[in-house]
């Protein structure tokens, strides 16, 4: 993250340089370090020592644990992850284009927005790494989805710099403990040699929901009515509702897999 946002603020200079230059240049100076840096990863990868792997002796099935996920505690994580993050993605990628075609944000502010992210979910992990260790990730999970929904809402409000890095940090806050209590739970509630296929599911339809959500977002985009002038803000207040309305069918099948203590919301919070 901390290179990320290093090269993107970068980016961000090349690009104010070449505005009244040639955006085409600088767009070419972009793409093209950036595939330089790409194969330069590559090369460094191939060089990477591969430890032997030592094969576990019980094979993990894979469609067996897929036909039970309505079942289990890891299935039942996976549906109602799978739905929030397609009902997420239908708004998630117009974010970017709301703020430059329909605000007309200058580089300066459009990268304060979109990498401030970025930034605020470092900080903001111990925080909620200390609490999962204590209260559990069930419980951080619950706090974190009850929120999360609002989120693509607020961007409907005002289109103000400072209110959406602020409204970015909150979501950084959640979105940060409902990160680390994801992988977190999926470690714990799976026995050692069932971690790493339920990670691949897990991710691999978290991936498939975003893609579809996407999708999905990009047909909606320039068919649904406006809101307080926009077609986007409709589209955010559409992916915000229905996300509130799947975090109510599912939260109640959140469910704690290991021993902790019994702490208030305030008392994790605080």
């Amino acid at each position: 993250n901390a290179a990320v946002l290093v090269f993107t603020f970068i980016a961000m200079g090349i690009m104010e340089f070449f505005k009244t230059r040639g955006k085409f240049i600088g767009f070419a100076i972009l793409f093209g370090a950036a595939g330089f840096f790409r194969m330069m990863s590559a090369f460094f990868f191939s060089r990477q020592y591969e430890p032997t792997m030592i094969k576990e002796r019980k094979s993990a099935d894979i469609w067996r644990t897929l036909r039970s996920l309505t079942r289990t505690n890891f299935g039942r994580l996976v549906i109602l992850m799978s739905a929030f993050t397609f009902i997420f993605s239908t708004a998630q990628p117009f974010y970017a284009v709301y703020l430059y075609r329909d605000l007309k944000f200058d580089f300066l502010p459009y990268i304060l927005v979109t990498t401030s992210p970025m930034l605020f979910v470092v900080l903001f992990q111990p925080y909620w790494g200390r609490r999962s260790d204590v209260a559990g990730n069930a419980k951080i999970m619950k706090l974190a989805l009850l929120f999360a929904p609002i989120g693509p809402i607020l961007w409907i409000v005002s289109p103000n710099v400072g209110y959406l890095v602020g409204l970015q940090l909150a979501g950084s806050f959640f979105n940060a403990g409902l990160n680390l209590a994801l992988g977190n739970y999926i470690m714990d509630e799976a026995k050692r040699h069932e971690v790493t296929r339920n990670m691949a599911i897990f991710n691999a339809c978290m991936g498939i929901s975003a893609f579809l959500g996407a999708f999905l977002g990009g047909i909606l985009a320039t068919r649904l009515p406006l809101v307080l002038g926009y077609r986007l803000k409709t589209l955010f207040l559409l992916s915000g509702t229905l996300g509130i309305a799947v975090v109510i069918i599912g939260y109640r099948y959140i469910k704690e897999v290991r021993k902790v203590a019994k702490v208030s919301t305030i008392n994790l919070l605080l």
